[in-house]
């Protein structure tokens, strides 16, 4: 079966399951080519800026690379099964739901092509596009892995990991294995794109709601996006980034499809965003659950279910309300009135606005307190 390596790593992982033709077939064994070596890599998250480090070798002294703090958690290893996933035992279905391990959320990772132009809309929201941008996508369980015929184990939650076990096993081949040591590490897939930042200074971060308010915006917006410029809402998709400078969120949308599909660029639109921003407020406007938590008709689906809690449509509505309100251009003294009732934290911010003489923002836009 063919799957796309950021949903194979947990649909296919060791240990899920999979019906086909009334038969439930269990993933056990990581693929390994004689003579190949796995993609191997060493992570860590930042307890600052709360970014993934991604580095080719394990190093004692880690230090971030956004943000500078030194890192004392000791990295952990993630290979990326860039061959697949092969099965063990083949039972018949018996109709229940299938075993599968779960990806954790989408990291954004960098290094991609940024491209010239970028615009500043209503001195509220600062856009600019990249190409071949690296995001990170990780399986939320730990594995045990045999390194010579890939046999894996899942490690079952609140058991203590250690970095090695003793298994006596069987290679894919239904043989005894010679290799009796499983070698404990995580699965992780990096994958290239087009991405659209969006910097949005009232999206403040200091606020106790700050998380959930710029989720169920980035949620709406998605969706908005969607409705408004007819892409398939699977082919894209956002993850948010903590912007130290603003005390905001930066949301970062990317194109589901590897290579992209240019579908975020077009965001470089002024109408485009704000046909967007119009298609989100009246999804989330609609009555379709209390306004103080979200539906399957607004802000939920399949593939942000453990954020499925955090989403409010009244948060969303309340952000891009104050966003359409700026960038029609009300009055700064209705402007301050208005983000004071709202929020009070995200008041205060404003972009400043500097164009070259071709209209286009040479990147200098900043972030200031008024």
């Amino acid at each position: 079966m063919s799957r796309d390596l950021k949903i194979a790593i947990s649909e296919y992982a060791p240990d899920s399951e999979v019906i086909v033709d009334n038969n439930k077939y269990t993933s056990k064994y990581i693929t390994l080519k004689r003579g190949e070596q796995l993609p191997k890599n060493w992570f860590v998250t930042s307890p600052v800026c709360k970014k993934i480090n991604i580095f080719r070798s394990n190093s004692d002294n880690i230090e971030c690379k956004y943000c500078g703090s030194s890192i004392s958690t000791e990295a952990l290893e993630y290979i990326d099964p860039v061959f697949g996933f092969k099965t063990g035992e083949t039972k018949e279905s018996t109709r229940l739901k299938p075993k599968r391990s779960y990806s954790g959320e989408v990291s954004y990772v960098g290094n991609g092509k940024i491209d010239e132009q970028r615009i500043v809309i209503g001195n509220a929201i600062g856009i600019e596009t990249s190409s071949d941008d690296e995001l990170l996508v990780m399986n939320k369980s730990g594995f045990y892995m045999c390194p010579v015929c890939g046999y894996s184990d899942l490690v079952k939650r609140n058991r203590i990991k250690s970095p090695r076990i003793y298994k006596k096993h069987k290679n894919y081949k239904q043989f005894d294995c010679s290799c009796d040591e499983l070698e404990y590490l995580r699965l992780g897939h990096k994958f290239q794109t087009d991405v659209a930042r969006f910097t949005i200074p009232m999206l403040d971060s200091t606020d106790k709601k700050a998380f959930p308010q710029a989720l169920s915006f980035m949620y709406a917006f998605l969706e908005g996006i969607s409705n408004a410029l007819g892409i398939e809402r699977t082919d894209i998709d956002g993850v948010l980034e903590l912007n130290r400078d603003c005390q905001s969120y930066d949301v970062l949308l990317y194109d589901n499809v590897p290579g992209g599909a240019g579908h975020v660029k077009r965001l470089l639109n002024k109408d485009n965003v704000v046909n967007s921003l119009k298609a989100a407020l009246k999804k989330v406007s609609q009555n379709c659950c209390d306004e103080n938590t979200s539906c399957y008709n607004c802000l939920r689906n399949y593939y942000n279910q453990s954020y499925h809690s955090k989403l409010q449509r009244k948060l969303a509505i309340d952000v891009i309300k104050r966003l359409l309100f700026e960038i029609n251009g009300a009055p700064v003294a209705t402007q301050a009135k208005r983000w004071q009732q709202n929020s009070a934290g995200s008041a205060k911010k404003r972009m400043k606005l500097i164009l070259g003489s071709d209209g286009r923002n040479p990147g200098t836009e900043t972030a200031e307190e008024i």
